[in-house]
């Protein structure tokens, strides 16, 4: 069954090869990733107390929570990526 943070959650856990446990607390998760013979190094950071955990202030707030959740959960992923690999010739 989806849920309504699914999205963010399901990025970040690409990005970190992690599964990403419904019941957050503050969570850290690292991974690594390639693209384009690229290589980045991700650090991510679940924070809270920069969004409340509610519908208040949301648009459509009245019919966008699902069941009795609210729209937001009020964790924000902080993002840290760094290149650790290039391919032969950048620099």
């Amino acid at each position: 069954m989806a849920d309504i943070f699914c999205l963010r959650d399901w990025l970040i856990g690409n990005i970190t090869g992690s599964p990403i446990p419904r019941n957050l607390t503050n969570a850290t998760f690292t991974g690594t990733t390639s693209w384009a013979n690229y290589t980045y190094q991700s650090n991510i950071r679940y924070v809270t107390g920069i969004l409340p955990n509610t519908n208040i202030g949301i648009n459509h707030n009245l019919s966008v929570g699902v069941n009795g959740v609210n729209s937001s959960d009020g964790f924000v992923a902080v993002l840290e990526v760094k290149i650790t690999g290039k391919p032969s010739g950048k620099s």
